[in-house]
């Protein structure tokens, strides 16, 4: 009984250690490639890495002031003040600061790709007079019901978090709408993906927290509906509803819902 027990106790062993030799050496990897950050991915490094990311999946531009590579606790890049635009004055975005997750597979090759984004303090302008962007960018390309470019050449999306937000959109013929205290997050991995946006804002002094889910939201430029699930809730009122969500011949969003619930 004794030396038939030993004998699995030992050959456990090697096992043992070499997981902790695994365990040691990604330790070491991580420790020196946060020393090692800074000098790989430079400042203006960071920044073209940025713009030509950002132009790509969106078509704005971007103004990062201070851009830094991080590795621990989490790979990312981070900034402070911020300026993205589209160049037409369709939009436009000032922030205090951005932090950005990098996806570990591209930075193996060197290579800084951001799987999601936040924004602190942002102030966004739209002016819907100005019309949809071009289709130079995967965003551009989807809102106009462009699918021809896509494929694997798409870049790929990922999260938007915006944190103490404002937004003052202009309308042509009607007073500005501004909305402030906005904290939303939005995440679209790719075209052919759902969507989801979890958010809050205050009205008045009661706040109002929100839950939208879009089967396929690609298609809704192109005319065609996406499923959509909507819930919102605050201290007076709990509304629930699933339905579908289409594009009307004026281009405003038109729910119909199945079963809405107060």
């Amino acid at each position: 009984m004794t030396a038939r027990a030993v004998g699995p106790a030992r050959a456990s062993r090697p096992r043992r250690a070499l997981a902790a030799l695994l365990a040691l050496a990604l330790v070491v990897v991580a420790l020196a490639a946060h020393a090692l950050g800074p000098y790989l991915f430079g400042r203006v490094t960071l920044q073209n890495e940025l713009a030509v990311q950002l132009k790509a999946t969106s078509g704005l531009r971007i103004q990062a002031h201070h851009a830094r590579f991080a590795l621990l606790p989490r790979p990312r890049v981070v900034t402070d003040e911020v300026r993205i635009d589209d160049g037409r004055g369709a939009l436009s975005l000032d922030a205090d600061g951005l932090t950005g997750d990098v996806r570990l597979l591209p930075l193996v090759v060197g290579r800084v790709e951001l799987s999601g984004v936040a924004l602190h303090r942002p102030r966004v302008a739209v002016d819907l007079a100005a019309g949809l962007p071009g289709t130079d960018s995967t965003i551009g390309r989807a809102l106009r019901g462009r699918d021809e470019h896509a494929g694997a050449t798409e870049q790929r999306l990922g999260s938007l978090s915006l944190q103490d937000g404002s937004l003052r959109v202009l309308r042509e013929g009607a007073p500005p709408l501004i909305l402030t205290g906005i904290d939303v997050a939005i995440d679209w991995s790719d075209l052919e993906a759902a969507a989801s946006l979890t958010g809050s804002r205050r009205l008045g002094s009661e706040r109002v927290d929100l839950a939208l889910w879009l089967g396929s939201p690609a298609v809704l430029p192109r005319g065609e509906p996406s499923a959509m699930v909507l819930h919102a809730h605050s201290a007076a009122l709990d509304l629930a509803a699933n339905g579908v969500l289409a594009a009307s011949s004026a281009g405003v969003g038109e729910a119909v819902q199945d079963r809405p619930t107060l």
